[in-house]
């Protein structure tokens, strides 16, 4: 956290910022091999609080062959970022990451990045770089004229996944705009032949080198292990050990494949069930249930409220819960989920994750002082005090962070790009406003030549053309004023704010490019609508088919557009004896946890692990998995135990309100929600179980007045409480019932009668009917699920005699 030394340097590093040549010998003197040169640049915004540029942290472009084989021939830049150490004594070989995609890239991400590989800086240097044709480093492969020309279609265009015409993978249609795009670089010039896995391998070690390491540890997440394994293959000089996370080896057909990690997911989530008691009590043969919930909804007939739900909504908990790593796993609810949209009853389970959207409320300060209620009332006031100095820190730290950012920004803003840079950008967005306001129709070619000024050489005249073209009088004046009196600097950071502007809504166009030039090039044939057909085939759900086949469909199609250049080899299983960690995620559904355990097999010395509770890159997910690769790289010839699976095995699941309130016959219960009985409306003596004998302590609760009975009560974990009252048959009752949280809950029951007449378990926290007999009757307050072992509730159950 930082501190007042911290902030001192800081502020020394801001106003007089460290030669890099202290801290980072060989990128300060352009890179130690001439052939790969280096030069340093500012670093992507924002960076980490307590990151000071020039000595925790360098970013910069190394310059590398675009063809390894000709490595006098032309170069392209790829940006990279040097994270030092935290230690004063660091290993001398690094943790590299290589980053997903192909084409995503993770510089614009730095701060985030950076975060979850801090703990490796323990020991070691961290790297990462945007590879060739992804992220910061794909301007060598970027059709800017065709996206300048097009910026409106393409920032406003949709997602078309769901696509309901498509009905096979070779239904798909090839993309104009991608057509356009490719005819744009092959008139250029640009081989976009030399942007694949090989050369991407081959850069690793020769930028290790220049940046002055000599050997080094991968750790690769989704296309990155796959990557990793390349340079197993092809250029393993200097490798010491890698970690692969998320896994996709060469061998696996990725696209032929999109809907296995998703089969593997369901398979998962119903086979841990199963091996829970609690859950296979609960929610029997899930996984004919999530089959059949499936081929409903790819029917076109499961319904909730009347809304037919699709493939693609029955799996978006799954999907939602992969991207889900700072809030609470929707794991223990998704059995529930799935038995209620079979069951067609009460659905409070699904009701709660579609209000959420899947996304579980983390816990607050709500949740601990509810929590504190056990406590005796000095202890209660001593947690409130812990409980407001925890809320004072959060609010703190997030503010701190936001003034340090803030600092940074307006620091580099005023001294490096200079204050009129961000002044002139502000007033041109507001005259820009202002005349598209008054002609709609200005906004398509005002945009398209803004855009345009990103590919050319930052010059002042080239701004006052601009301007000049869209805006008169005083307005006018107010920026040709600007223009004049801006630096060169502050020239370079406006043409690098209209880049910046422009990738911001068409950053996703270009990702798609980058990704299909890899996977159009190397992975076709290779991939195909007859393979994905095959797999899809083979599936355990296989009406996962309509979540998938719009992608698929497109991809193939958009790959006609390209010359399939497959590496001789390249598909088959990479075999190396480098010390591995291979993990996989059992809610993975970009990458199949399987794969991870197969891509092991044909690596001579690795271990691999399968992580539960873990999406795409279990690093992220499980802090296990950080130790065990902190440990690995401290001794790559360490073996390890299962226990990092082990404790992420989830252990208790979510028991719906409805569980076990059911007939004999095992149906829902009905609206009225009593259970069968006696034909003369009383409990058999042999089955009568008072409250007395369960253990329970029944309070008497006098219903003769005409008021209603107000009972305020605090249930704990297993606590049940019981309350009895006497009555005639055919008194009507009113019962309502409020509390805390949803997983409390009352039964009305005949004295002595295990068989409740009524359940919050059906979904209603009231209850309103005639009595059937004459005697005693109980109500009992409990609480289900996780809450049962630890947890705790606030209630008022309000109880009163209905009028005729």
């Amino acid at each position: 956290m930082l501190d007042f030394a911290h902030m001192l340097a800081l502020l020394g590093a801001l106003s007089a910022p460290s030669a890099p040549i202290d801290h980072f010998p060989a990128i300060a003197r352009g890179g130690v091999d001439p052939i790969l040169p280096v030069r340093i640049k500012d670093c992507p915004r924002p960076i980490g609080v307590e990151e000071i540029e020039g000595k925790t942290i360098i970013c910069g472009l190394v310059s590398v062959p675009e063809d390894h084989e000709l490595p006098e021939g032309k170069h392209i830049d790829l940006f990279f970022t040097v994270l030092k150490s935290h230690s004063s004594v660091p290993a001398p070989d690094p943790v590299v990451y290589l980053h997903g995609g192909p084409g995503a890239g993770t510089l614009e991400s730095l701060e985030g990045v950076a975060q979850v590989f801090d703990p490796f800086r323990q020991t070691r240097d961290v790297i990462m770089w945007d590879q060739r044709a992804a992220g910061l480093s794909s301007q060598s492969v970027t059709c800017f004229d065709a996206i300048n020309q097009s910026f409106l279609d393409i920032a406003l265009a949709t997602d078309d996944k769901d696509d309901p015409d498509i009905t096979s993978a070779a239904d798909g249609q090839p993309d104009e705009q991608l057509a356009t795009c490719l005819s744009e670089l092959k008139a250029a010039g640009i081989d976009i032949a030399k942007y694949n896995t090989v050369q991407n391998a081959r850069d690793v070690p020769a930028i290790l080198g220049t940046l002055g390491y000599d050997r080094y540890n991968l750790y690769g997440i989704s296309y990155g292990t796959k990557l990793t394994q390349e340079v197993m293959r092809t250029a393993p000089e200097g490798l010491r050990a890698a970690v692969i996370d998320g896994v996709a080896s060469p061998s696996i057909r990725l696209y032929d494949t999109l809907a296995t990690p998703i089969d593997e997911a369901l398979i998962s989530l119903a086979s841990d069930c199963a091996a829970n008691p609690k859950c296979n009590e609960a929610y029997p043969e899930l996984d004919r249930v999530i089959g059949e919930v499936l081929a409903k909804a790819a029917a076109g007939t499961l319904t909730v409220d009347g809304t037919k739900l699709s493939v693609d909504l029955v799996i978006s908990p799954i999907i939602k819960r992969n991207q889900s790593f700072r809030t609470p796993s929707i794991t223990p609810y998704l059995p529930a989920f799935y038995y209620e949209l079979n069951n067609g009853g009460p659905m409070p389970t699904v009701k709660y994750l579609f209000e959420n959207k899947f996304v579980l409320p983390v816990v607050g300060e709500v949740d601990v002082t509810k929590a504190a209620n056990e406590l005796s009332d000095s202890q209660k006031a001593l947690a409130a005090s812990a409980v407001s100095d925890i809320v004072i820190q959060q609010r703190a730290a997030r503010s701190l962070r936001d003034i340090i950012h803030d600092l940074k920004n307006s620091v580099h803003d005023e001294t490096i790009n200079g204050p009129l840079a961000a002044l002139f950008d502000e007033e041109l967005t507001k005259a820009a406003v202002a005349v598209v306001k008054a002609d709609k129709t200005l906004a398509p070619a005002l945009v398209t030549d803004y855009v345009s000024l990103q590919t050319q050489a930052p010059d002042k005249q080239l701004l006052r053309k601009f301007v000049g073209t869209y805006f008169e009088g005083a307005t006018l004046e107010r920026l040709e004023a600007l223009i004049s009196a801006m630096s060169d600097k502050e020239i370079d950071a406006t043409f690098a704010v209209i880049s910046d502007e422009s990738f911001a809504f068409t950053g996703d166009f270009i990702k798609g490019v980058d990704l299909l030039i890899y996977a159009c090039q190397e992975d076709m044939p290779y991939n195909s609508p007859d393979g994905y057909q095959e797999v899809i085939d083979g599936l355990h759900y296989p009406d996962l088919t309509r979540a998938a086949i719009s992608t698929a469909a497109k991809l193939y199609a958009n790959c006609s557009l390209f010359d399939p250049l497959p590496e001789s080899g390249f598909h088959t299983p990479v075999t190396s004896d480098v010390p591995t960690l291979s993990f996989g995620s059992n809610w993975d559904v970009q990458t199949a946890q399987s794969w991870a355990a197969d891509a092991a097999n044909t690596l001579t010395n690795a271990q691999s692990f399968l992580i539960h509770e873990a999406g795409h890159g279990a690093l992220i997910f499980q802090k296990c998995v950080g130790d065990m690769a902190v440990a690995f790289f401290n001794d790559p010839t360490r073996r390890f135990d299962n226990a990092c699976s082990e404790a992420s095995t989830l252990k208790e699941y979510h028991v719906a309100n409805w569980v076990g309130a059911k007939d004999d016959d095992q149906e829902p219960k009905s609206d009225s929600g009593k259970t069968g009985s006696d034909s003369d409306g009383s409990a058999g003596q042999a089955g009568m179980v008072t409250p007395e004998q369960l253990g329970l302590d029944p309070q008497p609760v006098d219903l003769s007045s005409d008021g209603a009975v107000v009972i305020k009560g605090h249930v704990v974990k297993r606590e049940v409480l019981s309350y009895v009252f006497a009555a005639a048959k055919g008194d009507k009752i009113k019962i309502a019932f409020e509390a805390s949280t949803p997983s409390a809950n009352f039964n009305l029951l005949r004295y002595g009668d295990p068989k409740a007449i009524f359940s919050t378990w059906n979904g209603e926290s009231s209850y309103e009917g005639a009595l059937d007999r004459d005697g005693r009757y109980e109500l009992r307050v409990f609480l289900l699920g996780q809450a049962k072992e630890t947890g705790s509730a606030d209630f008022t159950l309000t109880i009163a005699r209905a009028a005729d």
